[in-house]
């Protein structure tokens, strides 16, 4: 037993501190309604709240700004309403004065009379209907030249490439790109192009600095200024240009990430000379041909590319299969040195001609639409219309000579001012090489449609083709090492990769103005509402006049547009305020369930919080009375010191 220390006590002081202090808590938490009043209560669970609690008050301000934006909408479409209202009385009027029996000039006079008060009216409409003392029709706030007539989806760059001719020597054979891929990698800096070549190597350029440092400069290079030949001598010869434009509406970051990870495919082919050969040798008249070979397989033959190697497929004036029955068709066989037996595979066949009369059209030309500042536009300039029939057969053939359903090669043919015309058609032929079951390259055949012929001369000329030859140099019987012309290949690029898209507004011509709703909690959640600029003369009655006959009926058709404007623009804002309704459902309902969350997070549950302060205060009665049992225990001492007296 000591006397300096009362262990006891100190250890239910301590308790009566701890449960103190948790009494405080609750007693804090009751009186507050929150369970969270400090950092300390829950660190984690408050920054959650505090984000909650943001898009709660967002989404809350934006619900009542998209009310507000309602009521704009509402007040335009009600103004529009009556402006409606009055063009129809001013129709009805201008049908009362184009009735000449019954009214006299003096009548007609009286109508004009007030015609222009409602004209008046309207203007008055368009210059004084306001919201909150805004004006909605302020031309001050116009865009005089353009108007959003929908939303188009807009990528952060487009990535242009063109067809390049490369010189193949037997030095750059194996360096060009083993999967035909090239890779534009770009960061803050710039840019590099990648590529693994046939040979197993690497390859990487040397850094392509922004133009201006600012990646939305468009910038277009060709890959051999930035090779280092030094030390790779086999990248001579070797080169692709390549270029891009970006969006300016685009971040500068989206930019960057839409040249990123690109990958521009490219697909090398040698192009070759073909010798067609017909009856005695002679190349068939009205007919051409073009062929190109796959790289690859040129590669696998080894051929000497520093040769003129006339016999890279050998053909002769018989390796063409005739076509006789219905269902024949032109074919070829060759000899392909290091590969073996080429055989050609029609894939397709199509006609075209120089008709662009109206009665022709989607048969021998349509429409080609094209972006004009953001609207999209069309022009009889168009495209020509090649219908592919289902084969190449003779029956084919026969069948685009001879059918009478409109799309006819050699009648009916007609010039865009309808005058008869014919001698310009043609027939295109596509063959596939094949050898051991894959394609070793292309092969294109076009006859040409003569004034002269008929549906028999023309299937005549393509069968007079007996034969064709496939050789590298400008003399298929220069057959030598010296002045042998250099094989070169023809790349095509096309865009792959990764891009980055956004929307933005279709514009066209006409004024705008351009209201911005923020109907979200966050930056960039809004709505945007862009109506047209109206005014008496937009809606073309500002010269409406039916004192004359000619005047009153040219007033029915002015009326009839301006009705037509109207209705267009209370269509527009009966949209507006059907999305803008959905938006309040939609920022209400999110925020609520948002208002749930949080308050799981913060608020207090009032009956366990009671439960919890019961308990403490139990456990604090408790301690008090051991407590005093326990500053009672050391009074033994004085027993102990009176029995020493």
């Amino acid at each position: 037993m000591i006397l300096q220390h009362n262990i006891a006590s100190m250890n239910v002081q301590r308790q009566l501190n701890i449960v103190g202090l948790n009494k405080q808590r609750s007693t804090e938490k009751l009186a507050s309604g929150y369970r969270i009043n400090k950092a300390a209560d829950d660190a984690a669970g408050l920054a959650v709240s505090e984000k909650l609690r943001a898009q709660v008050r967002g989404l809350t301000r934006a619900s009542e700004n998209v009310e507000d934006g309602i009521s704009y909408v509402r007040t335009a479409d009600g103004a529009l309403s009556e402006v409606g209202n009055m063009l129809q009385r001013m129709r009805e009027l201008a049908v009362q004065a184009s009735n000449t029996a019954v009214n006299a000039v003096d009548d007609r006079a009286k109508i004009q009379s007030e015609i222009s008060e409602i004209r008046k009216e309207i203007n008055r409409v368009f210059t004084d209907t306001e919201f909150n003392r805004k004006k909605i029709w302020d031309p001050s706030r116009t865009n005089a030249e353009t108007i959003q007539v929908g939303t188009e989806t807009h990528y952060a760059t487009t990535i242009d490439s063109t067809s390049v001719t490369n010189t193949i020597t037997n030095t750059n054979r194996y360096a060009f790109p083993e999967n035909g891929q090239y890779k534009i990698n770009a960061d803050a800096s710039g840019m590099k192009v990648t590529w693994k070549g046939y040979n197993g190597t690497n390859y990487e350029s040397a850094l392509i600095p922004w133009k201006n440092g600012d990646p939305h400069n468009s910038t277009n290079f060709e890959l051999k200024d930035y090779l280092d030949t030094g030390t790779h001598p086999e990248l001579v010869g070797i080169n692709a240009k390549f270029g891009y434009s970006a969006d300016a509406l685009a971040t500068t970051e989206d930019v960057i990430s839409g040249i990123n990870n690109t990958t521009i495919s490219s697909w090398e082919s040698s192009t070759e000379r073909i010798q067609l050969y017909g009856e005695g040798g002679g190349t068939p008249s009205g007919v051409s041909a073009s062929v190109s070979i796959n790289y690859k397989y040129e590669l696998t033959s080894n051929r000497d590319f520093e040769k003129a190697d006339t016999s890279f497929i050998e053909g002769s004036q018989t390796n063409r299969w005739d076509m006789n029955a219905g269902s024949d068709k032109l074919g070829f066989t060759f000899e392909m040195e290091g590969v073996g037996t080429v055989e050609t595979r029609l894939t397709g066949i199509s006609y075209s001609s120089p008709d662009r009369s109206a009665a022709a059209e989607n048969v021998w030309w349509r429409w080609r639409t094209y972006m004009d500042n953001g609207v999209l536009k069309k022009t009889q300039d168009g495209k020509s219309y090649s219908p592919s029939p289902a084969d190449g057969s003779v029956d084919c053939f026969n069948y685009i000579v001879n059918n009478n359903d409109g799309i006819n090669l050699l009648t009916d043919h007609k010039d865009a001012a309808g005058n008869p015309t014919k001698g310009s058609g043609s027939v295109s032929m596509s063959f596939s090489l094949m050898a051991g079951g894959k394609s070793v390259g292309t092969m294109t055949l076009n006859a040409s449609v003569l004034n002269s012929d008929t549906g028999e001369s023309l299937l005549n000329r393509i069968k007079s083709i007996k034969g064709a030859d496939i050789f590298a140099s400008a003399n298929p019987n220069n057959n030598s090492d010296s002045g042998a012309a250099s094989v070169s290949t023809s790349t095509s690029y096309v865009s792959g990769g990764k891009r980055v898209a956004f929307d933005v507004p279709i514009m066209e011509s006409a004024g705008v103005i351009s209201e911005y709703i923020q109907a979200g909690a966050n930056e960039q959640q809004g709505i945007y509402l862009n109506y047209r600029y109206l005014s008496g003369t937009m809606l073309g009655i500002r010269t409406t006049n039916v004192e004359e006959l000619e005047g009153a009926q040219e007033a029915l058709s002015q009326v009839d547009k301006a009705l037509g404007i109207v209705s267009e623009e209370r269509a527009r804002f009966g949209s507006y305020e059907n999305r803008l309704d959905y938006a309040k459902k939609i920022d209400d309902n999110t925020a609520e369930n948002l208002q749930a969350a949080e308050s799981r997070l913060r608020d207090t549950d009032m009956a366990k919080e009671m439960s919890r302060l019961a308990k403490e205060n139990i456990l604090e009665q408790a301690g008090v009375s051991i407590l005093a049992q326990a500053n009672q225990s050391t009074r033994s001492v004085l027993s102990l010191l009176g029995g020493q007296a």
